[in-house]
């Protein structure tokens, strides 16, 4: 009995002992923390990461089946716009000429009267007033080239009974050698072989050749001036006319 209490008091004083050094004994632990200095300092953060290229087989970058880039749209692709007459205002201003227009195709047909003077080169020549009358019609697909009628009416200004009466085709080329939208200017050159019929000369063959220079203003109304030579009957006559008339 009394060692066991001798051994209990033995282990009180040994515990009692052990917790007095623990009270003592300095916490390191707690001093290493509170000795420690603070950082206030907010750090930056990271950048992020570059996105890496994509890499492309070396077979596929210069192979046949490499790899294109999207084609730039190129003028090509860019549609055409007729300009309008507001942009066409626009680009002149600018400096900028449009092409020209074409011309309309001239009227086909053609008919004319005129007045004029010819003169009978014989050993005594003697005068006549000129009347004339033709009517013409372009060849489409030709449009220089020409076929049609003439008459004339001479007219011996000192006797009613001296007249001369010319009838006959004619074919004749015209060749235009001014165009705008104002006026068209031709010289037209043609034959007329036919018949001549009067109380001097009976009724005999008329051969006929001329010269017209013949100005066609808006397209409808013609003016134009022409000279002439006729062989009646081993006889030469020339003339000088001038005629109006409308193309349609």
């Amino acid at each position: 009995m009394r060692i066991a209490i001798a051994l209990s008091l033995l282990v009180t004083a040994f515990a009692a002992s052990a917790s007095a050094q623990d009270a003592s004994a300095p916490d390191t632990e707690t001093t290493e923390v509170e000795a420690a200095p603070s950082l206030d300092v907010e750090l930056e953060p990271d950048p992020p990461p570059e996105p890496t290229p994509e890499r492309v087989p070396i077979l596929e970058r210069i192979g046949p089946n490499r790899r294109r880039e999207p084609a730039q749209a190129s003028t090509r692709d860019v549609p055409f716009v007729v300009p309008s007459a507001a942009q066409d205002a626009r680009i002149q201003g600018q400096g900028l000429e449009l092409p020209p227009e074409e011309p309309p195709e001239p009227p086909i047909f053609d008919i004319a009267v005129g007045a004029g003077w010819t003169r009978q080169l014989a050993n005594i020549a003697l005068d006549y007033v000129r009347l004339e009358q033709r009517f013409e019609a372009r060849i489409p697909d030709f449009l220089g080239l020409f076929v049609g009628v003439g008459v004339a009416e001479l007219f011996d200004p000192t006797g009613i009974a001296g007249y001369i009466i010319e009838v006959g085709p004619r074919v004749g080329f015209g060749a235009g050698f001014c165009d705008d939208s104002l006026v068209r200017c031709e010289g037209v050159v043609y034959v007329q072989p036919g018949v001549a019929a009067g109380p001097y000369v009976g009724v005999q063959f008329d051969l006929q050749g001329a010269l017209d220079l013949r100005f066609l203003f808006a397209r409808i109304l013609e003016l134009s001036a022409g000279a002439a030579l006729s062989f009646i009957d081993g006889t030469t006559f020339v003339s000088a006319s001038g005629n109006v008339g409308l193309r349609f």
